[in-house]
């Protein structure tokens, strides 16, 4: 049977998908930063998804609670594209549809 990385069964079983997740906050104008709270691998792996898409945006992991979060927020360069494009439809959603598997 294969292994999943650390934290994979509490992302699995809580039912949500974190790529999904991350779509969903890239293809939002309106939301600026967003806490993605799953265990130390989750993170690392979304971390990796983030620089394979090469998604404008920093991140920090924030030490509280249990487990700890990573707070994305977009930089001004994602900001300015999806305002310029539109102020209601988002820029992101192609670009995040091609690069995010």
């Amino acid at each position: 049977m294969p292994r999943h990385p650390e934290g994979a069964s509490h992302w699995i079983s809580s039912g949500k998908n974190i790529v999904s997740e991350l779509k969903a906050f890239m293809a939002n104008p309106a939301e600026e930063e967003h806490r993605f709270t799953y265990p130390d691998g989750v993170r690392r792996s979304l971390l990796s998804k983030i620089a394979e898409a090469r998604l404008d945006l920093d991140c920090r992991t924030e030490k509280i609670g249990s487990p700890h979060g990573l707070v994305c927020k977009k930089n001004d360069n994602s900001h300015g594209r999806a305002r310029s494009a539109s102020p209601t439809k988002s820029c992101w959603k192609p670009f995040v549809k091609s690069t995010l598997r």
